[in-house]
């Protein structure tokens, strides 16, 4: 076997079901070791614990070596995967974040081969060999990895990962530093914004800015700042005159600097300049069950009943969860646009609140928040619309004959025969030319 993550192309092709033989005897072998652990030593019980690290670390080796065939032999294209990664986000159901890790990892081990041959081995830990991956996505670093392996497979086995992380970083900030790029554009280069959602609905931003767009950035905030504090004391002081003080204002500095923000985004939003069309609606999807519960609770004598977690949808359209008590309260006074949906996926009733052109254009985006096709996750807002059955056989051009695909995927479905249908429960369904369903 070649180290790096590569496997040398046999002329012989073995048989699929000598993989699956070895597959399932290593199934066998860790269902065998659960059992004999319980009744093991105490010496014995310890020594499993680095043992099984070893074999963790190898068949992560073994993972990475098989995607580098995939992506050889081009694999993914047979069910429509743009790339390895993509396939192996599907397949493994990995997160962005996990998917992209492994993919650096490969990249590296692909072309460090004492790195590849030590993590092969079982010698290196996990999390070293990661960090690894990571620095070597820069690419002014890069070039200068292959003459240090043998010092970083060295110390890989004898530092702790904090340790190792101070190491690999100095190193890598020194020569990073006699790169072709002058020093004080870093930071301009290195810039990043990002706004991700919590498992509780509430939302993070994150960024990084270099020296003089954030100073502009943090004076515009500080002005901002500044009207919110105002507006708090004004509040204080209407309700408790002269004796109002710090303790007697609405809002935390940790909501003032929120509202601040969100304010700097509405602004800009309604400013002339801006990107945003004007007159755009902004789009809740309930499902039937949750807002017919939500119009219940108006009535002020009726008992809330729980929500069904198996068939509850209160969502932007591209997935994003809403608290459904401030998305209906919002809904009766604001421009926002409900859409109630069947346990199907099809949208039932599309509430107007500003009336723009595509309605159904924009029933079908309701029906998905991603491209349906397997393993694409580009957001609904950035696909194109399409019928199931072809308009030209007779197709409707309604929700119910809709798909959410995005363009690459869509250009398939019409180039290759793939077949797309949705189920009852609403589960979208893409099977090959030759009938295989894509899992």
């Amino acid at each position: 076997m070649e180290i790096g993550g590569r496997f040398p192309e046999s002329e012989e092709v073995f048989g699929d079901g000598a993989i699956a033989d070895v597959v399932a005897s290593m199934h066998a072998s860790i269902d065998e070791l659960m059992k004999l652990h319980i009744e093991a030593t105490n010496d014995g019980v310890l020594d499993l614990v680095p043992d099984l690290e070893v074999l963790a670390r190898r068949t992560r080796s073994l993972q990475a070596g098989v995607l580098t065939t995939v992506e050889r032999r081009g694999l993914n294209d047979r069910d429509g995967h743009g790339s390895p990664r993509i396939l192996e986000r599907h397949a493994c159901k990995l997160s962005g974040t996990e998917s992209a890790a492994r993919h650096k990892t490969r990249r590296m081990l692909n072309h460090l081969s004492e790195v590849a041959e030590a993590y092969w081995a079982g010698e290196i830990p996990t999390a070293h060999v990661d960090l690894l991956g990571r620095v070597f996505a820069n690419v002014r670093v890069r070039e200068h990895m292959d003459e240090r392996q043998s010092r970083f497979v060295a110390d890989a086995k004898r530092l702790s990962y904090r340790q190792f992380e101070i190491e690999v970083h100095t190193w890598a900030r020194l020569m990073d530093q006699d790169g072709p790029e002058p020093e004080r554009d870093r930071g301009h280069q290195g810039r990043d914004a990002h706004l991700a959602q919590d498992f509780n609905g509430s939302w993070w931003l994150k960024g990084r800015f270099g020296p003089l767009q954030g100073a502009k950035l943090k004076e515009i905030f500080d002005r901002y700042l500044e009207t919110e504090l105002l507006a708090d004391w004004d509040e204080a002081k209407r309700l408790h005159g002269d004796h109002a003080n710090d303790g007697h204002l609405p809002r935390t500095p940790a909501q003032r600097r929120a509202d601040a923000l969100a304010r700097i985004f509405e602004d800009a939003a309604g400013s002339k300049e801006s990107p945003v069309p004007s007159g755009s609606v902004h789009t809740v999807v309930w499902s039937a069950e949750a807002f017919e519960e939500m119009v219940r609770r108006l009535d002020p004598n009726y008992r809330p009943v729980p929500f069904d977690p198996d068939t509850f949808r209160c969502e932007t359209i591209d997935g994003d969860p809403l608290d459904p008590h401030d998305a209906f309260a919002d809904a009766l006074v604001s421009s926002f646009r409900r859409a109630v949906v069947d346990a199907k996926g099809v949208t039932i009733d599309l509430g107007r609140a500003r009336l723009f052109t595509g309605g159904a254009k924009a029933a079908v985006q309701l029906s998905a928040t991603t491209c349906v096709w397997p393993g694409c996750q580009l957001p609904t807002t950035r696909c194109q619309t399409d019928h199931l059955k072809p308009h030209g056989q007779g197709g409707r051009t309604s929700p119910g004959n809709g798909a959410v695909l995005c363009g690459r995927h869509n250009r398939l479905k019409a180039t290759r025969n793939y077949r797309i249908w949705r189920d009852a429960d609403g589960t979208w369904n893409t099977q090959t030319p030759d009938g295989r369903i894509i899992h």
